[in-house]
């Protein structure tokens, strides 16, 4: 077998393994002899069948053998010999070979492009002190009181941070929004629905929100609403609606207080207690928060540094991988499949980016792993399968032998591995300042 390189682009070229009529003969003699001695022929013991017989009643049968013995063998060969660094397979041509004929098999590939690697070590990086001050605890603090708050029924005017009980119906003019926008019924009508008077984050309609405040129960209202010129959705970009409101029932958040009964509530025995385990929980989560940014804005670096053309293959099964996640997050999001159509073209040409960047960070970031020889260990694995039998609730055991039956799941395990041992050590090597605040 010879094989020779078609350059089909910098990173895609073809091997083309061509195959002698005298190798195709001697492999399908070979075959021959194989077949006479598995197969059962009326009247002949095992392997006695004259050739022409088996060749007669099994002619197709050894025809598509040949043709994949024949091509896995160039495809085995072609791989070992090419002194290619071979990416990834992106397909093997359905070859048809004749006994004594001259044949051929053509394996397309993307290959891992050549590039010098960028400086990587000392990278100079920026962050937040990790530092936690009594107000960022006092707030949190707060916050867990808030989530466990009692709501006690009032008859006052509402005031910022009341949580109130309110009809609302929206119109553009003489048309109803609901008729506008049918599926997007936040923005169209609401019956009976609980808004927070005045809240900054809340995800209805500002106008509504903010009106609540005065009002008592009984009341009615109208309230103008200027939706922004970028809002999300398409059809009430810029428009100003008109919203009609009644308030049925008003509640106020009663915080509960910083006493025994409480702290036992929360499994701790003192204030001081409580207030350094939430000291804790927000270093914990600033040291995290750190990790993240330092690991994004090496990232950054190198990604800048160099540039390098990229496997087709990889970005095309990133981006692929990209899209059906973001079309799962908005089926459970509820958004309607019609609303997602509308951007779908602009969803892949961003899916497509973000998967050339990934893919371009994937190389660089395993070249550097060969240079500084991080390597996978057994304990990385177990570690990895242990973290996912935490987030699953399936068994380690049950985990492993999914992985040793799929060598492709494996592999993209493997590359994770490898992406976050190297990201880690480039993280120790950078050159980090803390901000001052």
């Amino acid at each position: 077998m010879n094989i020779s390189t078609k350059d089909i682009s910098e990173t895609r070229k073809t091997l083309i393994v061509s195959v002698s009529g005298q190798e195709v003969e001697a492999e399908a003699a070979k075959l021959l002899g194989e077949f006479s001695h598995s197969v059962k022929v009326q009247g002949f013991r095992p392997g006695k069948a004259p050739a022409a017989l088996i060749k007669k009643r099994y002619g197709k049968e050894l025809e598509s053998e040949l043709n994949r013995k024949v091509t896995s063998e160039a495809y085995e060969k072609s791989l070992k010999d090419s002194k290619l660094d071979i990416y990834n397979v992106v397909s093997v041509d359905e070859a048809k070979f004749s006994p004594g004929k001259d044949g051929k098999v053509e394996i397309t590939v993307d290959v891992t492009p050549s590039f010098n690697l960028p400086e990587y070590k000392g990278i100079p990086a920026e962050v937040s002190s990790a530092d936690v001050d009594e107000t960022e605890v006092d707030n949190a603090i707060e916050e867990i009181r808030k989530q466990r708050s009692d709501f006690k029924e009032i008859t006052r005017d509402v005031k910022k941070g009341d949580f109130v009980k309110v009809s609302y119906e929206g119109k553009i003019g003489k048309q109803l929004i609901a008729e506008i926008v049918p599926d997007q019924h936040i923005y169209g009508k609401q019956e009976n629905t609980w808004e927070e008077a005045g809240a900054e984050n809340d995800m209805g309609v500002k106008a509504v929100v903010e009106g609540l405040i005065g009002m008592k129960v009984g009341d009615k209202k109208d309230a103008e609403m200027k939706f922004p010129k970028d809002f999300t959705v398409a059809e009430l970009k810029g428009k100003k609606a008109e919203y009609t409101m009644e308030v049925h029932e008003v509640r106020e958040r009663v915080l509960p207080e910083l006493n025994e009964e409480f702290l036992k509530q929360l499994h701790v025995e003192t204030l001081e207690q409580f207030r350094k385990q939430i000291n804790d929980e927000l270093k914990h989560r600033k040291e995290n928060e750190i990790n993240q940014s330092l690991r994004y804005q090496i990232t950054e670096a190198l990604d800048k540094r160099i540039e390098f053309p990229l496997p087709e293959s990889a970005i095309e099964f990133e981006a692929a991988g990209i899209f059906n996640d973001i079309v799962n997050q908005n089926r459970q999001r509820g958004i309607p499949e019609s609303e997602f159509q509308k951007h779908e073209e602009e969803v892949r040409i961003n899916a497509k980016s973000t998967a050339a960047h990934r893919v371009k960070l994937q190389i660089i970031l395993g070249r550097i792993a060969k240079e500084e020889k991080i390597e996978i260990k057994n304990e990385d694995i177990q570690s990895h399968i242990m973290a996912e039998a935490m987030q699953t609730g399936r068994k380690p055991d049950q985990i492993l032998k999914e992985l040793q039956k799929s060598r492709g799941q494996m592999m993209a395990i493997q590359k994770s591995i490898i992406y976050n041992k190297t990201l880690e050590y480039l993280v120790k090597e950078s050159v980090v300042t803390v901000k001052k605040s």
